[in-house]
């Protein structure tokens, strides 16, 4: 073995399969692919230096040394060097590629610019939210690469290992969850979230699911504000790399140390018994079309990273101008080592792959683009992601849809064995907006969501797990402005109001905006003080329904953070690049709208304490063993009869729970959407079992739920009379 010496660098010949820079005894491994290069170049960089220039730009010849890779230290499509006895922690790391620049061929090799490591496991210049540190001589960020040794004892820490069905996903922007009345030296941080540790038990949620927290520039957005203000990219769905963490969201001096505190977050969120979800963006990246930047996969092998056209254009199938070309061999490698490094040095839970269908696009040469079952010489990603043994237990979320029509609801992994994958349920979402606004049409759709969505999934053999129900995400409306606007309000965004969906079965319930305390009326409208408080009643009785629904259905469910207690966007349902108090989750309104969390708190309560409702299974609309009653049952305003049903919006769910482990027997679901109060015969019982009433959405609090045991007795078996837009549980025992 041959060593060469730069600059005192010794240097020999690396492992290839060691992708990144990998610390090993003797020295660090650096290892990196491109097939189309005709060379590459290493450049470490001094870290003490880089930390030290309050300006000037940072560029190749900065560099401590730069070391082009010898014909030694290429094994095929992977240049892999080791220099010995380096000591990691003073050094940062960049890659120039020299190529063929041939745009119509897909080449865009550029050897003056700085690349990042797509395998790095930090990036540094990150360290301060919305701070531009370090840049080349136009200004431009340069993103250099940390290494990273991780070392970390985990003891004897245990994954909470909770069964998908049984899962209450709660939905988070780091950023946003803590910077809104949160102490100071916790805003923005990942231990902001450890600090609602009491608060999410006490709620009932046992799983986090966490906006993008790769390694993204909040810098980057193309838009500006009306006011002229700066905007920023705040959910982060513009990932540099797939290996290293936001390093703003980290408390740390140092890589490590910032590795260690996100690795201490995941430890104790287990130990408190909640399981992590990232959310993660497989499918494009921030350099956008030919007039982007040179940050990495361009210069690296454009050609090979990304999904071009015949004449070397990027085709979009993500909303974002480029497409990862996700079953090529090289990203398709990348993602898989990707997942099972986060599953194994972070023990995290599961994924949620944002626009999840592109992974079944294939190149643009292909004749529709796509294919719904990839096989070949590289088999499809979503088909290594199912069977990788290093995933075999992590829980696989697709959003089964893409920007560019391919809507796979329903069929996402179907293929696979095994079943593995989960999906965000957009019918859902829509058909539970549009019958709680009223929208009678939606009847059979509403059947079938509250049973977790059978007519999607039971055919494939796939039980109601299948379905991640949500009401509100982070994209769209928050719970509370879904019911306080007929449209969006999106001119913050500085794109003239173009952005964000149209279609959002929203109902403002008579007003359009928030109402506040100190509205004494809504003049424009010539709505009165009492009028403006009626709406606000309706507002939370609707926000209760939603609750309601969502919790009794099947599947599993998922909620945004703030709609617990009320908070809004203030329209707004596009709000990636408000980093103010429009996204940011107000804390206060926990006081305010305490009556919307309580009534959360104990809706989820209710859900836990009937395990009917959880059932990864599909109901078979068959006699149970112990009673004859069906396990479930459908009703209208006459008992056993759907005909009187006002529209569409009046109906009864009867669950037979007598084969699970509770003390109810019966869960009798009573949902009146109509505008007027109507009466409901109740089914009859076995005799010596009574109604009880859990939920009336209809009555004020503190009778509007009632705590497990503690529900009143239904003196009158024989009916009920349901308030206008509400809905009633009674159990019987």
């Amino acid at each position: 073995m041959k060593t060469n010496d730069i600059h005192s660098f010794k240097f020999h010949e690396g492992k290839p399969e060691f992708l990144g820079a990998t610390v090993m005894d003797g020295g660090v491994n650096f290892a990196i692919r491109s097939r189309n290069a005709s060379s590459c170049t290493l450049h470490l960089f001094e870290l003490a230096h880089i930390s030290s220039m309050e300006s000037g730009a940072i560029t190749a010849d900065k560099a401590a040394a730069s070391i082009v890779f010898p014909q030694t230290c290429r094994f095929n499509d992977t240049f892999a060097i080791f220099i010995e006895n380096l000591d990691f922690t003073k050094y940062l790391y960049s890659y120039t590629f020299d190529g063929p620049f041939s745009p119509q061929e897909g080449h865009l090799f550029n050897s003056s610019r700085l690349l990042a490591d797509p395998y790095a496991r930090m990036y540094s210049g990150f360290d301060r939210w919305a701070e531009l540190s370090q840049v080349d001589e136009k200004g431009r960020r340069v993103v250099l690469s940390a290494i990273v040794e991780g070392k970390y004892d985990w003891g004897d820490e245990k994954a909470p290992g909770i069964r998908d069905s049984e899962l209450v996903i709660y939905e988070l922007n780091v950023h946003n969850f803590s910077y809104g009345g949160s102490n100071e030296p916790l805003k923005g941080k990942l231990d902001a979230v450890l600090a609602k540790i009491p608060y999410l038990k006490d709620l009932g949620v046992n799983c986090v699911e966490l906006l993008p927290i790769f390694e993204f520039d909040e810098l980057d957005c193309k838009y500006q504000a009306p006011d002229g203000g700066r905007l920023h990219n705040v959910w982060g769905y513009n990932s540099i790399g797939y290996f290293a963490p936001k390093a703003s969201y980290l408390n740390g001096g140092t890589a490590e140390d910032k590795i260690a505190n996100l690795k201490d977050f995941v430890k104790k969120m287990h130990a408190a018994g909640i399981e992590v979800i990232l959310d993660v963006v497989y499918n494009h990246s921030p350099e956008y079309d030919r007039s982007g930047e040179y940050i990495s996969y361009r210069g690296i092998d454009n050609k090979s990273y990304y999904i071009l056209s015949q004449n070397g254009e990027y085709v979009d199938y993500t909303g974002c101008h480029n497409t990862i070309h996700c079953n090529g061999e090289l990203a398709r490698k990348m993602i898989l080592d990707s997942l099972c490094y986060w599953a194994a040095e972070f023990h995290i839970d599961g994924f949620r792959f944002d626009l999840a269908s592109v992974f079944y696009r294939n190149s643009a040469n292909d004749s529709n683009g796509y294919s719904q079952n990839i096989r070949g010489e590289w088999p499809a990603v979503v088909d290594e992601i199912s069977r990788h043994p290093v995933l075999s237990k992590v829980k696989l979320i697709a959003e089964p849809w893409d920007a560019a029509g391919l809507y796979q609801l329903g069929a996402f992994g179907a293929e696979n064995a095994g079943n593995r994958w989960s999906e965000w349920n957009g019918r859902y979402r829509d058909t539970i907006r549009r019958f709680v606004k009223g929208d009678g049409s939606v009847l059979w759709n509403l059947k079938e969501s509250l049973c977790g969505s059978p007519d999607l999934y039971a055919g494939q053999g796939r039980g109601s797990r299948a379905s991640v129900n949500f009401v509100t995400a982070h994209d769209g409306f928050t719970l509370m402005d879904l019911v306080s606007f007929n449209s969006k309000h999106t001119q913050a965004n500085g794109e003239d109001g173009r952005d964000g969906s149209d279609d959002n079965f929203s109902w403002n319930c008579g007003y359009e905006g928030i109402i506040t305390d100190e509205m004494p009326a809504a003049y424009g409208y010539g709505i009165d003080p009492e009028s403006l408080r009626e709406v606000n009643n309706l507002r939370i009785r609707q926000i209760k329904n939603f609750i309601t629904l969502l919790m009794v259905s099947r599947g599993i469910p998922m909620i945004l953070a703030g709609d617990e207690f009320g908070n809004s966007q203030k329209g707004n349902n596009n709000a990636y690049c408000q980093d103010n108090e429009l996204s940011w989750v107000e804390w206060e309104n926990l006081e305010k709208n305490a009556r919307i969390h309580r009534f959360f708190k104990r809706m989820i309560a209710f859900r836990k304490a009937h395990s009917v409702l959880s059932s990864p299974d599909h109901y078979k609309y068959k006699a149970c063993e112990s009673n004859a009653y069906p396990d479930l049952s459908w009703h209208g305003c006459k008992a056993w009869s759907e005909d009187e049903n006002y529209g569409g919006l009046c109906l009864g769910m009867l669950v037979n729970c007598s084969q699970a482990s509770v003390n109810d027997k019966f869960i009798y679901v009573i949902m009146n959407m109509h505008w007027e109060a109507h009466s409901f015969e109740l089914p009859e019982m076995p005799d010596g079992m009574k109604w009880r009433v859990a939920v009336n959405t209809s009555m004020p609090e503190p009778e509007d739920i009632f705590e497990t045991g503690c529900e009143p007795v239904i003196e009158n078996k024989m009916e009920v009379l349901l308030g206008a837009r509400s809905i009633m549980i009674l159990v019987c025992r």
